[in-house]
This record gives C-alpha cells, sequence and structure tokens, in this order.
C-alpha cells in the first residue's frame, strides 16, 4: 500500500494541478515591450538548423540577437547567415566552446532588462515574446519557463521515426510535469536551458557568473553540462519565483530523434545523470526547495530517485501477490498501472493520433528507461556532453561581427 500511495497521491494530484493550470493573461498595458528583449543565442555549429532557428527568432522581433559562436571559421558561418536574416543581430566570438562560457559572454553585453536563452534548433511561434514577457508583471518573478513540443517528422515505419516519437513524448511529459508542480507550490524540478526568459540583473550579476562558470560535483568539474538546473536552482535560493507560461503562443517546437537512436539515448544519459547530481544539491546542500517548494519536492526531486519503472511496478505487483494471492487483484492493479501510465501521454496523443500505432513502443521504453536511469546512477560522475561537439576548449578568436 506505501508503494502505490507514494507514487499515485502524486499523479492525482499533478493531474488535477496540470489540468487547472492555464497561461498567464496579456496585461492592458504591459511594463515590457518586445524591445526590452535580448535573446543570447549560443551555438556549436551553425548549421541549417541553426539558420532556420534564427530566422524563427528574428521574425519575432526581439530588440536584439546575440548569436555566440567558438572560432573563426563558425563566426564567419554565423555571420554570412545573419547577413540574410531581418533583425538586429550580432555574431559574437567567444573563443571557449561551453556552453555556460558562451552564455554568459552574450549576457555581459545585454543592455535590456529582460533576456532569453535560446537554443540553436528551437522555433517559436507567433506572439511568442509577448506572452513570455507578461509574467513579468509580477515582480517577485525572475524567470519564465515555457511549454515546449517537438516537431513530428513522420519518417514513415523507421527507427528515426520511433526515436522522434519518443522524443516528442518526453518533452510533453515534461509539460506536464512542470505545469503541475509550478501551479501547486510555484517550483518546477528545472527550467529548460532550451529556452527561458530572465531578469537580466539576475544573470548578469558577478556572483551568479562566477558559480555558474565554477560548479563542481562532489570533487569533479568545473560542470559544463546541467547548465539550466543551476539556474533554477539559483532563483530558487535567492527568493526568485518561476513562471510557467503555456498556450500556443509560448510553446516553443524543437526537434529530437532525428539524428538516430545513438544520439537520442546520450541524450538521455545526460538527462538522467542531471537529474541525480542536481536534485541532490537541491536535496541535501542548499535545501531552500523544502521550505519553498515542498510539494516538488515529493512530487519531483525525492520521487526521481524511485521513478524506474520496471523496478517499481514489479515491486508493487510482487507486494500484492505476496499480500493476496488474488490473480483478479492482481489483473485490477496492473490494469491501473497501465491506464496511469497513458496520463502524460494523453496530450501528445491528442495532437497526434496518429502515433497510437506506438502505444506498445511508449510502454515499452518506460521499462528501458529504468535501464537508462540504472547506468545513470552508476556513471553520474560523467559529466560530458556525449552528444554534442561541446567542450571546454579555447580555439582562436575571430573579431566581433554585427549585422
Amino acid at each position: 500500500m506505501s508503494l502505490f500511495l507514494f507514487r499515485y497521491v502524486r499523479l492525482i494530484g499533478n493531474t488535477y494541478a496540470y489540468l487547472r493550470s492555464r497561461p498567464v493573461p496579456l496585461p492592458p498595458n504591459p511594463t515590457y515591450s518586445k524591445k526590452d528583449v535580448t535573446v543570447v543565442m549560443p551555438t556549436a555549429d551553425p548549421t541549417e538548423q541553426f539558420a532556420a532557428s534564427l530566422r524563427s527568432i528574428a521574425t519575432q522581433g526581439p530588440g536584439k540577437i546575440l548569436v555566440v559562436t567558438v572560432g573563426a571559421e563558425k563566426s564567419k558561418k554565423a555571420r554570412r547567415i545573419a547577413e540574410i536574416v531581418p533583425g538586429n543581430i550580432e555574431v559574437v566570438d567567444h573563443g571557449v566552446m561551453s556552453k555556460r562560457e558562451q552564455l554568459c559572454a552574450g549576457i555581459r553585453l545585454v543592455k535590456t532588462p529582460l533576456v532569453f536563452e535560446a537554443d540553436d534548433s528551437i522555433f517559436w511561434p507567433d506572439g511568442f515574446i509577448e506572452h513570455m514577457i507578461a509574467p513579468f508583471e509580477d515582480h517577485s518573478v525572475g524567470c519564465v519557463g515555457c511549454t515546449k513540443q517537438v516537431r513530428r517528422l513522420n519518417l514513415g515505419w523507421t527507427a528515426a521515426d520511433v526515436c522522434n516519437f519518443i522524443g516528442a513524448n518526453y518533452l510533453s511529459r515534461h509539460n506536464f510535469q512542470i505545469l503541475a508542480t509550478n501551479y501547486i507550490d510555484g517550483g518546477v524540478f528545472v527550467v529548460s536551458g532550451r529556452c527561458a526568459a530572465f531578469r537580466t540583473n539576475i544573470l548578469a550579476d558577478p556572483s551568479f557568473m562566477f558559480r555558474y562558470l565554477n560548479e563542481w560535483f562532489l570533487g569533479v568539474g568545473p560542470l559544463n553540462v546541467d547548465e539550466d538546473n543551476f539556474i533554477t536552482r539559483w532563483l530558487v535560493t535567492n527568493n526568485w519565483n518561476i513562471a510557467i507560461q503555456s498556450g500556443p503562443h509560448a510553446t516553443m517546437e524543437t526537434v529530437i530523434g532525428d539524428t538516430g537512436w545513438n544520439i537520442l539515448f546520450q541524450k538521455m544519459f545526460r538527462w538522467a545523470r542531471t537529474t541525480f547530481r542536481s536534485n541532490a544539491k537541491s536535496l541535501v546542500l542548499e535545501r531552500s526547495c523544502w521550505r519553498r517548494h515542498p510539494w516538488t519536492v515529493y512530487a519531483e526531486f525525492i520521487s526521481s530517485y524511485f521513478n524506474a519503472a520496471l523496478f517499481y511496478d514489479s515491486a508493487m505487483l510482487l507486494s500484492l501477490w505476496k499480500a493476496t494471492l488474488n490473480p483478479k487483484a492482481m489483473f485490477v492493479l496492473a490494469l491501473w498501472v497501465f491506464a496511469s501510465k497513458m496520463v502524460k501521454a494523453i496530450p501528445h496523443f491528442r495532437r497526434h493520433p496518429k502515433d497510437l500505432v506506438y502505444l506498445p513502443v511508449y510502454v515499452l521504453f518506460g521499462y528501458v528507461h529504468s535501464f537508462i536511469k540504472l547506468w545513470a546512477a552508476f556513471t553520474v560522475f560523467d559529466i560530458s556532453w556525449s552528444s554534442r561537439p561541446e567542450t571546454t576548449q579555447t580555439v582562436p578568436k575571430s573579431e566581433k561581427a554585427t549585422n
């Protein structure tokens, strides 16, 4: 019974909160406008996808876009792309291939009160900026996260399509979790580094930058990964509120799974390791979350260490069998477990009903992910990006370029 309650009190509470959550409405007389926004866009390689992402962001008309590249060759590529994209775009060659370093290099140049962090593989809908800055009318809000959606590429009956489906469901489940916990107590397990909005003074604070660029985990570091988790924890420990904006105008798109199983699994191993490291820091070292976000502590931080479906489901079924020796009770519990797994997947299947053919894959992957988490626990000191060509490597600098 305790195993059942520990898992399903959380699910029922989160489901209620998710259904009750609503987007923050646009204010009639907004304090901020698009011109008060600078977008910092670190890139490891200005590819065609980067170009499409830059056009998508520029179309929304932010005050400025700072593209932070690494090395003369990549700066030239980014500059050529920026020259044909309308907008106030500056290309900055930082010289250190590190997302944290590149983000800080961009933030140091920001002169607007609000700054957006944007990956080089995301796409904004119309009205994105207006809806993302609306929660900043509350002066206690230091950060606004958005909901995320993976582009379904419809690659036919291929392994790549299955990867794309798994990635899409993965982020859809994240939306469920952050909207639910944020509604209940204002907490989130992380504000995604793919895209988020901040008050510039928070990220430009020298003490933040020093800690951000010098984070370690039990003697291993400095970390380049886990950057969005660090920012989330910093906001919590410094008493800033976090808002999650939702709705079609605040849902950015990205691409996951198009590069195949190897990259997808590398990302998931990295995300799982991040969860172990960051949640331990929140619970043991920083501890502000216990006071500010008790539901999030239970529903996300503590639960993350036990939420391995293969082992948890097996433990529940075995416990019930030993207690009752009743096949009917076993069937009812198995049916409940299956139905509960569908809750977070419903938003995705409503958007993409054709993906119902992948329902067995969805359930099976939930159990496969248990082994991903197990391996991540044993390799928690692996702090490599794995899935992207980023290291803290100094490369020759070129001059800044402005479009």
